[in-house]
């Protein structure tokens, strides 16, 4: 195989690898209704879990999040 067939090869290699190993991520959607105490636990065994970009809330009652609601910080956004 010739010097350019190699760069070709690498050329595609290093797209492939970059499209899937640089950027691995997922998010995580998380349905809840009146269970403030238990969203609130479950966001915090998230923290620390590799590759993940976001947590999306889906707030599943009339009433909005209580103000005193202390969201945890794990790491990333938490969209409600």
């Amino acid at each position: 195989m010739s010097v350019v067939g190699y760069d070709v090869i690498e050329m595609f290699a290093r797209i492939f690898f970059l499209n899937i190993i640089s950027y691995p991520s997922f998010t995580v959607v998380m349905l809840t209704y009146e269970r403030e105490a238990v969203l609130i636990n479950a966001l915090r065994r998230l923290k620390g879990l590799p590759h993940l970009n976001k947590v999306v809330v889906v707030w599943n009652s009339p009433q909005p999040p209580s103000d005193d609601l202390r969201w945890p910080n794990i790491g990333v956004d938490v969209q409600v």
